[in-house]
């Protein structure tokens, strides 16, 4: 029998072939959140879920011949996904532990019974089914922009490779003139030129190594990009580092001094990375310093780096 139905209630079938189970249970429901189906046997049941929603199951443990377990599968079969509850006589350990892993959401002991051990069992139920679909939901829509964000990277990557191999041809032929120039003429020309092709050389090995990134983008991704590693002396990068930055600074109207470094001061390093890493925090201070200030942000920066090396 169907009772009165009432907003905000939840709906239970419970499959029970003993009618005083069946009895005891409706009036234990009677004034609860619980509105209660009572239902004889599972070809009964399997028709009620193609006809009727119900928010949870209550199904008897055993049940002439057959068991709640069996009619557990056959539920699952028909396609009905709510959370399902075990209806014992007793609840001993190893019953317990068997219905959590055949699937039940929870266990009721027919000795225990009680109207708010059945409506906390049934709102527990409830709760986690809902929960669980919503982890559910969740999972999937992660699932599918982890799926779109590995189209977009790889998308990206493609875009990098055909960038890198477009750029390196030009820059392969403009640093091979340059290396002519500086090799054959040096000689005939002064020392602000000749600094100026050797800058020139530099940045375009710079420019290579950053293609070259690119075409790894994977392992930089992941922070597995390729170092070489050799020992360097610190002074020597920074003197670089400064000499390239000063006719910007000039043109800002800043100065740029290096203070003395000890020129024992080594470090087994990747000297380009380095020097990517200092030319980077120069220029965002020759960038964001006005004329006549300091800027103490690359100074520190630049010192928190150097103090991670010790003298060798």
């Amino acid at each position: 029998m169907l009772d009165s139905i009432s907003p905000g209630r939840l709906s239970c079938a419970v499959l029970d072939d003993d009618p005083v189970d069946r009895d005891r249970l409706r009036r234990l429901t009677r004034g609860t959140q619980i509105r209660l189906y009572t239902i004889q046997c599972p070809e009964e049941l399997l028709g009620q879920l193609r006809r009727a929603h119900f928010d949870v199951l209550i199904l008897d443990k055993r049940m002439g011949i057959t068991s709640g377990l069996e009619v557990l599968g056959s539920v699952r079969e028909a396609g009905w996904p709510g959370p399902v509850i075990l209806l014992t006589g007793s609840g001993d350990e190893r019953l317990v532990a068997e219905a959590f892993r055949s699937g039940f959401a929870d266990y009721l002991s027919k000795s225990d019974l009680t109207a708010s051990a059945l409506e906390r069992a049934v709102g527990n139920a409830v709760d986690k089914s809902r929960l669980e679909i919503e982890l559910g939901a969740k999972t999937q829509e992660l699932a599918e922009r982890v799926e779109q964000l590995g189209k977009s990277n790889a998308e990206i990557r493609r875009v990098y490779h055909y960038l890198s191999h477009e750029l390196k041809t030009p820059l392969t032929s403009a640093r091979e003139f340059i290396s002519i120039v500086h090799d054959e003429f040096s000689s005939n020309l002064d020392d602000v030129a000749c600094d100026l092709l050797v800058k020139a050389l530099r940045n375009c090995d710079q420019l290579a190594v950053h293609m070259n990134d690119l075409l790894d983008v994977s392992k930089v991704d992941t922070g597995k990009a390729a170092l070489k590693l050799e020992r360097h002396a610190v002074a020597d990068i920074v003197d670089l580092v400064a000499s390239d930055h000063a006719s910007s600074c000039r043109a800002k109207g800043l100065d740029l001094r290096v203070e003395s470094l000890d020129p024992r001061l080594s470090a087994i390093m990747d000297d380009q990375r380095v020097f990517q890493i200092i030319s980077n925090l120069i220029s965002n201070a020759v960038k964001f310093t006005p004329k006549g200030e300091t800027s103490r942000s690359a100074l520190d920066a630049i010192s928190s780096h150097l103090q991670c090396w010790r003298l060798r």
